[in-house]
């Protein structure tokens, strides 16, 4: 028995999809997170934002599962723990609010908070307290509600953990081995909630090869690529799509 693809896969739509993905591999390699951010509202303007939350989702898990081994030394395992455990209770109240809003609504609120976490970025915005566990806890909770309700869930951790951690490689490391615990309750949570169908599982199938092996040449250009003028670059793409998405 053979597999047949649906017509209404193999669009235009879906090369333009295989260009996102391979960009969002690129930054989530390099980076460590940032992925969803080109992801979630790209996905939104060409599928409606409940195809692209739960494609965002199944992206990170599989950036994380490919990452992962790198990274396991450099984490910090306690704070992974306590922002993950917050996270699960957080993605079921995002991913109630993403299937009971409208679309249209729920497109622009992606494109305003893809704005404001490239902002922040830009400014140079650390988080200025004494890390503690119940921010750490209350830094999960809002991951998760983001990663549930708008598809972007390593943003809001990467910028927390840049002071909560000693260094830049175990804040990245952290934030990658985070989606160990977040990304298949997410996606879990999306089949229950039958947001997951057949039409984009057979989209990811596609997809993912682009994904996975940008990911895995940005990883490899992690040390040998400047990072000052790939994060130049890659805030300025992301000021674009911010935009793009709002006012499309």
């Amino acid at each position: 028995m053979g597999f047949t693809v649906p017509a209404d896969v193999l669009d235009v739509d879906l090369g333009i999809a295989a260009l996102i993905a391979t960009t969002s591999g690129l930054i989530r390699g390099f980076a460590g997170f940032g992925s969803a951010l080109v992801n979630a509202p790209l996905f939104a303007l060409l599928f409606g934002p409940l195809a692209a939350v739960p494609m965002s989702a199944i992206f990170e898990f599989v950036a994380t599962v490919q990452l992962l081994p790198s990274v396991i030394r450099d984490t910090d395992w306690r704070l992974n723990t306590l922002m993950g455990l917050a996270g699960i209770c957080g993605i079921p109240v995002g991913a109630y609010i993403l299937v009971n809003a409208d679309e249209e609504i729920m497109r622009r609120v992606i494109a305003v908070i893809v704005l404001l976490l490239t902002f922040m970025v830009m400014k140079g915005w650390r988080f200025l307290g004494r890390p503690s566990d119940v921010t750490s806890l209350g830094v999960g909770a809002v991951t998760g509600s983001l990663l549930g309700s708008v598809g972007i869930g390593g943003m809001v951790p990467g910028l927390y953990l840049l002071t909560a951690t000693p260094t830049a490689v175990m804040a990245r490391a952290t934030v990658i081995s985070l989606g160990v615990f977040l990304a298949p309750v997410a996606i879990a949570t999306f089949v229950a909630l039958d947001v997951i169908d057949e039409t984009l599982i057979w989209r990811m199938a596609l997809l993912l090869p682009a994904f996975m092996i940008a990911s895995w040449i940005g990883a490899r250009s992690f040390r040998l690529v400047s990072e000052r003028l790939f994060r130049r670059l890659v805030l300025t793409f992301l000021t674009v799509v911010g935009f793009v998405t709002l006012i499309a």
